[in-house]
């Protein structure tokens, strides 16, 4: 973790300090439209609160009325080729109007002659790499979802080259007939093809010098200089040639005997990076 050792400066805005009005304005706003896997999506905001900083009155409101309406658009809010049976439990809980939505029928998913498919996995140029991918592909198509194993060295116009990996997973995206909802990457970061899996370099200037990581959600879609779209899903499994098989045994194990009990989920290990993310904004530099 990284933590910024130099005390910000905070300058207080004496003009706003000294506007006698309620602030804000409007308790209600649109963001920047956005989609969600195709779907155009909205953010509405609501602070429920205004405050005055000259009488020092605050203003809180506990029970709002909303009424959300449309005007103009087409007949569907995507292209229903985007809608998955593995996104929809994802847009059902993040969309408050996700009824508004036309039905789709998802026997499209058992189709065998459509491009594509609901899982790809990216493996190193290795016979390790690539035989636990296979068994992984094996039990997931078991469980009905088609995947796909893909060498990263095979991928067009570079090969396991960042540009290259996310050009080829977003024309998967426009022009599969399924386009993938998840992506997984078999092993650590590298720029050796036969070794793992390059990912975007990014660094953030801070006061003490350039803050350097990685970052795979660059695949996804999310933080692309040109577009805001959460495409599929993308995870890393950063395991050595030496490890990957036991990695995959581990999953199917799992999945085949899961844990019944009570507290399994209680003390979750979660490794993750927090960053200020906005539409049409990469939030830091790529090297």
């Amino acid at each position: 973790m990284y933590i910024e050792s130099e005390e910000p400066d905070y300058d207080k805005d004496e003009d706003a300090y000294s506007d006698n009005s309620f602030k804000p304005a409007d308790i209600l706003g649109i963001d920047d439209d956005f989609t969600l896997r195709g779907i155009n999506t909205a953010r509405l905001s609501i602070l429920p609160f205004r405050y005055n900083p000259v009488t020092k009155q605050l203003r809180v409101y506990r029970d709002i009325q909303i009424t959300v309406s449309f005007s103009g658009g087409g007949s569907s809010f995507c292209d229903d080729k985007y809608r998955s049976v593995f996104f929809e439990p994802i847009l059902a809980r993040n969309l408050p109007n996700y009824p508004s939505l036309n039905s789709v029928n998802f026997t499209h998913c058992f189709e065998t002659d459509e491009t594509g498919a609901d899982l790809v996995l990216i493996v190193p140029n290795n016979p390790s790499y690539i035989a636990a991918a296979n068994k992984l592909a094996s039990w997931r198509i078991k469980q009905g979802i088609k995947t796909m194993v893909l060498n990263v060295t095979t991928i067009p116009n570079g090969g396991n080259d960042v540009n290259a990996i996310f050009n080829y997973l977003y024309d998967a995206y426009l022009y599969w007939d399924r386009p993938p909802s998840a992506v997984l990457l078999f092993g650590d970061y590298s720029t050796n093809g036969n070794e793992g899996i390059t990912s975007l370099e990014l660094y953030q200037p801070t006061s003490s010098g350039n803050l350097y990581f990685l970052s795979d959600l660059f695949y996804a879609g999310l933080g692309y200089p040109t577009m805001w779209d959460w495409m599929y899903t993308i995870a890393r499994m950063p395991a050595t040639a030496t490890e990957i098989d036991d990695w995959v045994d581990k999953i199917i194990d799992f999945e085949s005997n899961p844990d019944k009990g009570t507290t399994y989920f209680n003390q979750p290990l979660v490794s993750g990076i927090w960053g200020q993310w906005f539409p049409g904004l990469f939030p830091c530099i790529p090297r």
